[in-house]
């Protein structure tokens, strides 16, 4: 489940399992047990808890040259929907997806 989490710098962060973060919009659980659906733009480094891998994404764009994205766990890296349209068109060409 994602929720929300305000860091200890005060920016408000979405947190949960790295294998949630699989689309720009996630759906974030709130404390009172509403949902809303939220697009990540950057993510923090993934970091254990009780043997899950889990990471905090950030909705709030830190600068303009940021990107709506998404964790790739087979990457084990923030793709940008940009960079993730070009793997796309590659795909789509015959040269596979081979640009991790």
């Amino acid at each position: 489940m994602i929720s929300y989490r305000k860091t200890k710098n005060g920016r408000w962060a979405v947190y949960g399992p790295v294998a949630e973060f699989t689309q720009p919009t996630v759906t974030v659980t709130k404390r009172d047990g509403s949902v809303k659906k939220e697009t990540v733009f950057e993510f923090g480094e993934p970091f254990l808890v009780n043997g899950e891998k889990m990471i905090y994404g950030y909705p709030e764009r830190e600068s303009q040259s940021s990107a709506a994205g998404y964790y790739s766990s087979s990457r084990g890296r923030y793709v940008s929907a940009a960079e993730d349209e070009d793997d796309q068109l590659y795909e789509d060409m015959g040269y596979g997806n081979n640009l991790s």
